[in-house]
């Protein structure tokens, strides 16, 4: 499908919007993508060209590709990857991690899993992503406003923390915690422990761990999703987790590039690129790290607390 096919998806999406309902509830949201994505396996992109939000602030994240924002490019990358594939799912599995949904925004974590056959070939391959899929309710209903989706973590297996050595001691003491009244503190106090406690981990005294700890949320639904393996819930979990990353690091820079960001009186996200240049205990040499990376934030009792961290590494186009 050429550059005038792309264009016809999108100028299709408009007369689909027009006499179609918008789900109403965000189960029946979700379920619509499920079905959107049977239609993109066929080389249909409608469905999902019509499930997104029109207010600019969508986007759209795939694998091996930088992320998209705005409804005009989302209605083309749909269209190119969609004229990938012919036949539609052969099998179709969702395993969901974690689900959180408020009145205005919510969002499912979980693993698609299918075989579709692609165009011009009569061979059945096997597909697995990670996703995480946000709907915002609107005047008309539920719509899409992010879909991100890598390939980490789909065999199941992590990285191996059985011989994580010299870090601090995970002391006993009050944590003193890091006031976040809103989202926009909130997303700048992410933003300030990734650029100091990613490099320096390993030498921060156990207090100040605690408190820059003290911006995740603590229920039973805090995820964190890094580039290998599988999803991590629970704060305990998360803990471990990311000291275990940081402690690979001794020194070096960090910057935050925002793309977009969706906030609801109670649930919001940013989505961007992480940029790293790290040195790893013992060596001299700078490693450049590029992710990119949605972090859902929840309004808390506190305050407002990262609930999500999912992050892969991709070149930066």
């Amino acid at each position: 499908m050429g550059n005038d096919d792309s264009s016809n998806a999108a100028a299709g999406y408009q007369s689909i919007s027009e006499n179609s309902m918008p789900p109403q509830t965000f189960e029946a949201a979700f379920e619509a993508s499920h079905k959107a994505l049977r239609a993109m396996a066929r080389g249909d992109p409608g469905p999902s060209q019509q499930q997104y939000s029109q207010r600019g602030d969508e986007a759209l994240s795939n694998p091996l590709v930088p992320p998209i924002v705005g409804h005009d490019n989302i209605a083309k990358e749909t269209a190119r990857v969609a004229a990938g594939f012919t036949g539609g799912l052969e099998t179709f599995e969702f395993e969901e991690v974690v689900r959180v949904v408020t009145p205005d925004l919510g969002y499912v974590l979980g693993f698609e899993r299918g075989r579709v056959r692609r165009a011009g070939s009569d061979v059945v391959t096997s597909m697995a992503l990670r996703v995480t899929t946000v709907f915002r309710r609107e005047a008309d209903g539920w719509m899409l406003v992010l879909r991100f989706a890598d390939r980490n973590g789909t065999d199941g297996r992590g990285p191996d923390r059985s011989g994580l050595t010299g870090l601090p001691p995970q002391e006993p003491g009050p944590d003193e915690t890091i006031p976040t009244p809103d989202f926009d503190t909130a997303a700048l106090a992410v933003y300030a422990q990734v650029q100091r406690m990613m490099p320096l981990s390993a030498n921060l005294p156990p207090a100040e761990i605690r408190r820059m700890g003290s911006i995740w949320s603590r229920r039973d639904d805090v995820t964190l999703a890094n580039p290998l393996g599988r999803p991590i819930v629970g704060w305990a979990n998360i803990r471990r987790e990311s000291r275990a990353v940081a402690a690979n690091w001794v020194g070096g820079t960090t910057e935050f590039e925002e793309l977009t960001r969706v906030v609801t009186p109670d649930l919001g996200f940013t989505l961007g690129y992480e940029h790293y240049q790290l040195r790893r205990a013992g060596s001299d040499e700078a490693t450049l790290l590029n992710l990119r990376l949605v972090t859902i934030y929840r309004r808390e009792e506190d305050g407002w607390k990262r609930l999500l961290r999912h992050a892969d590494r991709i070149p930066i186009a």
